[in-house]
């Protein structure tokens, strides 16, 4: 039986992987456009620091986890990839979108920061528990960001205007 549930537990690790990268590669289209273009045409970096930022969440419970070989591959590769977005953005970027983008950046490592030296004073469990929560909540707000671009469109746009 023990067999069976960890192959199961390894056939849902690969299969979370893989639909991370491909998660994780979606915005491709959106950075070709910016590098076609030589602008950010107006997109928002908010996104890609929020995931950048849960990313680097995952990743530091993934080491303090044993067994956990699956959440650090996939959030390292985005850590790695959402780096290379954030930078081909800054580079593009107007020179307040640039400010602004570079001012999250610095929030999103100074949160990141106060978790982990908070995390070295914890031990066991707790610092297990603690830092999964807060990897929960910024992984929640991953998905809310976009939502902060779909309300600016709204507004700009007009409901009636959007594609449908």
């Amino acid at each position: 039986m023990a067999i069976q549930a960890l192959s199961l537990e390894t056939i849902f690790a690969v299969l979370g992987n893989f639909f991370s990268v491909l998660v994780y590669l979606a915005p491709i289209p959106t950075f070709t456009r910016i590098y076609r273009e030589k602008s950010t045409i107006g997109y928002q970096s908010m996104p890609y620091i929020t995931t950048l930022l849960a990313s680097m969440l995952w990743l530091l419970y993934g080491c303090i986890k044993l067994n956990s070989l699956p959440i650090i591959t996939i959030n390292a590769f985005g850590c790695v990839v959402e780096i290379i977005y954030t930078s081909i953005f800054i580079y593009y970027a107007t020179r307040q979108a640039r400010i602004y983008t570079l001012i999250l950046l610095g929030v999103a490592i100074v949160q990141f920061s106060i978790v982990l030296i908070t995390s070295f004073f914890m031990i066991g469990i707790d610092k297990i528990i603690i830092v999964g929560l807060i990897s929960m909540v910024f992984s929640t707000t991953v998905f809310a960001a976009p939502l902060a671009v779909v309300k600016k469109l709204m507004f700009m746009f007009g409901l009636y205007e959007l594609p449908k």
